[in-house]
């Protein structure tokens, strides 16, 4: 992944059905109807660039989140607060990907 100076790559981490997508789509300015995942969105704000990565949430799937630590200059982790049922598992993946060395030491964003 290249990056030029204005520009950040940044994933979107969460577990399925945490909100991902909406709000990749709400950074866009796009109006959120039924929401589409969408692997890869670029939006420019002023004047920089994001690259951001709307990485799938489902367990069999979280196995590749791995892949998009090294190239990162930030990381963005989404946590449905209003599903309680699910917010162990959500602090659980969390947990999980953190625990990565090429994740220390780069922003979070909850």
């Amino acid at each position: 992944m290249y990056c030029s100076p204005c520009s950040l790559t940044i994933p979107v981490f969460g577990i399925d059905g945490a909100g991902k997508s909406s709000l990749i789509y709400r950074l866009k300015g796009a109006c959120l109807g039924f929401i589409n995942p969408i692997p890869f969105c670029c939006t420019k704000k002023k004047t920089i660039r994001m690259n951001l990565y709307d990485l799938g949430g489902l367990e069999s799937i979280r196995a590749i989140w791995k892949n998009y630590l090294a190239e990162a200059h930030g990381y963005v982790y989404v946590i449905d607060g209003l599903d309680l049922t699910r917010l162990g598992e959500s602090v659980q993946a969390l947990k999980d990907i953190y625990s990565f060395p090429k994740m220390q030491g780069k922003p979070l964003l909850m």
